[in-house]
């Protein structure tokens, strides 16, 4: 374990007095930083800080950012790299501490597949593409997304004219055949731009993220096209917003970044429309919000006042995991909502799958899962003096709607915890170790990483079974286990 303890500030030189008060306020700040390193994953602990002080993270390596409220999380790096670490102690209105130090990751990817877009000056359908981080030994695959492609490093692909196609990809692979993939967005001709400004309260915000969400209404799908920050005073603008030819619905949902003091106080909330004066208004789902069509024009003034929470505080609290056909999902936005509709408390699902929200006091709630176009269908639970703990909701997302239950037992859909699966990566066969005597029938899937139905077999009265794994072409794939006392989702490479 490593430990980190640096203030970094920049004193005016001008008043002295300034620098007296700032070094009185910010002494009343203490703490240091603890880093244990299992490369790529780290944890990184807050310690030796004032206790109901706040602790914010911020780990940057372009164009990687991640943050965190909490005193200590743990986070698994994609990419190789060095990271900065930073590390906020506050007490608002009394001082604030910052430590930054950094890390090295070395068993990530050693190979980054971002890259650029250049627009020919002369001819608005021309594109020349950069990779961001070319080094010798790369080979690369470009996709423009209308069936060309290209293996040069820096490649012109000129478009039809009067189409949009939604991504180019790039892959590139190095020498120790590890790859990565990246696609971005293929902007049209004069793109038009989406702008307005994000309050809380009725008062600008102080740190925010914007997302432009699109509902493709020819294919029935949604996909994220872009995010961005707010300025100081809540401002936010998207450039360059696709006008596609096949038409899509647009959605702007804005929330708080963690590092702001009032996280916790305002859901993230959609764009609900506009009114004559222009007011702020706001939704915490996406079948009441606004969505603007594919009509080429620009919007200004898309305003959102962000809904409050009211959480008056408790011992009471929920938690569960959120799961789907390919196994368990993060990020996903879970809602407590009281019997007014109204939200009392939300969190995202962890990388896992799981999630929690303590200190809710007594009452009736509803737990809503908060997908763009997916429907879901709030469940009703209470919380009371003898049932102050309901560790059991189960989120199923599907293909159109999100399902919520409480099961028995949250190990109830984990019944293969105890499996073992080798080698891997894998070459012409897999062994799964069920870690115990199997006495009813398995059925064993192996799926693509999209989640395609490659084989099935059946097994029972055994405590290991071989897959044959030699026809499987090179890259990841899933393996699905299921029986009477529920299925799981395991992952290997070939």
């Amino acid at each position: 374990m490593k430990f980190f303890s640096k203030q970094i500030k920049n004193y005016s030189l001008t008043s002295l007095l300034s620098l007296f008060l700032s070094f009185q306020l910010s002494s009343q700040c203490t703490g240091s930083i603890a880093i244990i390193e299992t490369d790529p994953t780290y944890t990184f602990s807050a310690i030796n800080y004032p206790v109901g002080f706040n602790t914010d993270w911020k780990v940057t390596a372009y164009p990687i950012s991640i943050t965190s409220n909490s005193s200590s999380f743990t986070h698994t790096f994609e990419y190789n790299g060095t990271y900065v670490v930073q590390l906020y102690i506050t007490n608002p209105g009394v001082c604030q501490l910052v430590i930054d130090t950094f890390i090295i990751v070395s068993n990530g990817k050693s190979c980054q597949a971002f890259f650029t877009e250049t627009i020919s000056p002369n001819n608005n359908w021309e594109r020349t593409y950069n990779p961001t981080y070319p080094k010798p030994g790369l080979s690369y695959m470009w996709d423009f997304g209308d069936g060309s492609t290209s293996t040069n490093q820096t490649p012109t692909h000129v478009y039809s004219h009067g189409v949009y196609y939604p991504t180019t990809c790039l892959t590139v692979t190095d020498t120790n055949q590890s790859s990565d993939t990246i696609c971005e967005m293929v902007w049209g001709f004069n793109p038009p731009i989406i702008s307005g400004k994000i309050k809380s309260g009725g008062n600008s915000i102080d740190s925010g993220m914007v997302y432009l969400m699109g509902f493709d209404t020819t294919a029935g799908t949604t996909l994220f096209v872009d995010s961005t920050r707010t300025n100081s005073t809540g401002d936010y603008i998207f450039w360059d917003i696709p006008n596609f030819s096949r038409c899509f619905h647009y959605y702007i949902v804005a929330s708080l970044d963690t590092l702001s003091n009032n996280y916790e106080n305002y859901n993230p909330t959609y764009y609900f429309g506009l009114t004559s004066n222009l007011d702020y208004k706001g939704k915490i789902d996406w079948n009441n919000a606004f969505s603007f069509l594919c009509d080429n024009q620009s919007s200004n003034d898309v305003n959102i006042d962000l809904v409050e929470c009211i959480n008056t505080g408790g011992q009471a609290s929920v938690s569960g995991i959120v799961t789907s056909q390919i196994g368990a999902i993060g990020n996903i936005l879970i809602i407590i909502k009281d019997g007014n509709n109204k939200p009392v408390s939300f969190t995202y699902s962890k990388s896992n799958g799981e999630f929690s929200m303590p200190n809710l006091p007594n009452g009736t709630y509803f737990l809503h899962p908060e997908i763009t176009r997916k429907t879901t269908t709030p469940l009703q639970f209470t919380l009371s003096a003898t049932n102050q703990d309901i560790s059991t909701f189960v989120v199923e997302v599907n293909s159109t709607t999100v399902d919520v239950s409480i099961v028995s037992s949250i190990e109830s859909i984990f019944p293969f915890d105890e499996i073992k699966l080798y080698p891997n990566p894998v070459q012409n066969s897999l062994n799964i170790d069920f870690g115990k005597n199997i006495t009813t029938e398995v059925t064993i899937n192996v799926l693509d990483i999209s989640g395609r139905l490659i084989s099935t077999q059946y097994f029972d009265n055994d405590t290991k079974a071989i897959i044959n794994t030699a026809p499987l072409s090179q890259g990841t794939y899933l393996l699905k286990l299921s029986s009477q006392d529920g299925s799981q989702v395991f992952q290997f490479v070939k």
